[in-house]
């Protein structure tokens, strides 16, 4: 019983330590930079963490509950789509940037809310077939499994919060080099979609 413990324990810190992974943070950084300055980070960053438990969960508690695995093809095509999801979110944060003048977090209106959850669950949805696999490797069974993909989802929505309130600051704090911050999150994004699909 203790490994079973030692296990959980591992996944709530692995699921902390997966939400600072690049892509995750480099497509934050895009959302913060393109958003109204008066939104709450840390809100933000929740909102994908809860994107990204729900298809993790629904898609791998499936998985477990029926012990099957992902084809590799598929998880491809998932990993490409966030990488497509990257370029395009990098693509959109340099041309707000290079627009000094625009109020383009105006124009995103109520999609503010929306997109760092619809971030999370493409986030959640490519990396399922790789959780699935570390969680039936680990665990004894399938109920000891699923707990384990609770707990790394509870770990990656404190982390990814964390995380985004942090960068939310920093964008706050740089006041006018806002715009140079989003020109650097916008690059950075696009060179991890664009290496992310180099490599598959």
């Amino acid at each position: 019983m203790s490994a079973v413990v030692g296990g959980w324990l591992l996944g709530l810190c692995l699921g902390a330590a997966h939400a600072f992974e690049p892509d995750h943070l480099a497509a934050m950084a895009t959302l913060l930079s393109t958003g109204p300055g008066h939104a709450r980070p840390a809100r933000l960053g929740a909102l994908w963490g809860v994107g990204h438990a729900a298809t993790l969960l629904a898609v791998g508690g499936a998985l477990v509950a029926w012990r099957l695995t992902m084809r590799p093809s598929l998880a491809s095509a998932f990993e490409a789509g966030v990488a497509l999801l990257l370029v395009a979110l990098g693509a959109r944060s340099l041309f707000a940037a290079s627009r000094p003048h625009a109020r383009h977090h105006v124009h995103l209106g109520g999609l503010t809310l929306r997109q760092p959850l619809l971030v999370g669950l493409a986030h959640g949805l490519a990396g399922s077939g790789a959780l699935v696999a570390l969680a039936q490797a680990s665990m004894p069974s399938a109920r000891a499994a699923i707990v384990y993909l609770v707990l790394f989802c509870g770990g990656s929505v404190a982390a990814m919060a964390l995380a985004t309130g942090i960068l939310g600051r920093s964008f706050a704090a740089v006041g006018r080099g806002r715009r140079l911050l989003g020109a650097v999150a916008g690059t950075l994004s696009v060179l991890i979609g664009a290496r992310m699909l180099a490599a598959l």
